[in-house]
C-alpha cells in the first residue's frame, strides 16, 4: 500500500512556458504544430510515498520504508548512529526533501521525524548505501501510531 505525500502534478513546459495539457491511457497529449528547435520540458513529481510491508512477509510485519518515485530510501548509521535499528515513525510524519549537490555526487535525501527522543531520521538512496565507509543501515522502521 502507498502514501502519497504530495499533491503535485506532472507539468510540461514548451520552449520554456508552461501548457495545459491533457492525459489519454496514460500518455500527455500535446496537439500543436512543431517547430524546429522547440524545446519540451517535463517535470514528474517525486513524492515521498511511505510503503507498507507485506503481510507475507513475518520479519516486517508492521513496517513501513520509504520511496520517492522509483527510489527506495533507507537509513545509514552514519547520519543517525543512535537511531537506524529503532526507529519509529509516527502515523501522519512530515517529510523534507533536500536536493545535495555535493553530497555523493549529487543525491537527494529524505528526513523526517521519529517518535524516539523526537529525533530526526535522515534517509539516503539505498543505491548510495556504504559510499562513506562500512555502516550499518536499515530500510523498515516499525510504524508508530
Amino acid at each position: 500500500a502507498f502514501t502519497d505525500v504530495s499533491d503535485e502534478k506532472p507539468l510540461i513546459k514548451i520552449n520554456g512556458k508552461t501548457i495545459d495539457f491533457k492525459t489519454e491511457n496514460g500518455f500527455a497529449v500535446i496537439l500543436r504544430t512543431w517547430q524546429p528547435g522547440d524545446k519540451v520540458e517535463l517535470n514528474l513529481p517525486m513524492p515521498v510515498r511511505k510503503v507498507v510491508a507485506n503481510k507475507n512477509v513475518k520479519d516486517d510485519l508492521g513496517k513501513v520504508c520509504f520511496v520517492r518515485g522509483p527510489i527506495t530510501y533507507c537509513a545509514e548509521e552514519k547520519d543517525n548512529p543512535d537511531n537506524v535499528d529503532n526507529a519509529k515513525i509516527p502515523a501522519g510524519s512530515d517529510f523534507k526533501v533536500d536536493y545535495r549537490k555535493d553530497f555523493l555526487g549529487g543525491v537527494s535525501v529524505i528526513k523526517t521525524n521519529t517518535t524516539n527522543k523526537k529525533q530526526e531520521l535522515t534517509l539516503v538512496p539505498y543505491c548510495v548505501w556504504n559510499n562513506r565507509g562500512a555502516n550499518k543501515m536499515n530500510v523498515w522502521f516499525e510504524a508508530g501510531k
